[in-house]
């Protein structure tokens, strides 16, 4: 009688054979993956890349393009600025020479 280890079962055969194939699944599946993950880590990368390319061209416009006119802008706006505490200070040289020839009379008037 020969011993059960060299009788081929048909049963284990076909365990064997569905083992094999799982690791040809696995084996796959473990390519698929590192794919995807390389896939989404140049996606990633991309995206920055793409993120940092808006920023810098908008930062480079607004210094080539608008910084001008704003600098402009921002002088137009203390020149409005002085002129009005100019302003503001003839009108109190003025109110303080009427008062020297009307001591009681005030600039508003009375209502």
């Amino acid at each position: 009688m020969e011993p059960i280890e060299n009788i081929p079962d048909p049963e284990i055969e076909e365990l064997k054979e569905i083992v094999k194939r799982q690791g040809q699944v696995i084996e796959e599946t473990n390519r698929m993956l590192h794919s995807m993950r390389r896939g989404q880590r140049l996606r990633t990368l991309w995206s920055v890349v793409w993120w940092a390319a808006i920023i810098a061209v908008s930062a480079g416009a607004y210094y080539y393009y608008l910084q001008p006119y704003i600098t402009t802008l921002e002088q137009y706006y203390a020149n409005f600025q002085h002129s009005s505490a100019q302003a503001q200070t003839l009108e109190s040289q003025i109110s303080n020479w009427f008062k020297q020839f009307a001591p009681g009379a005030t600039t508003t008037p009375a209502q």
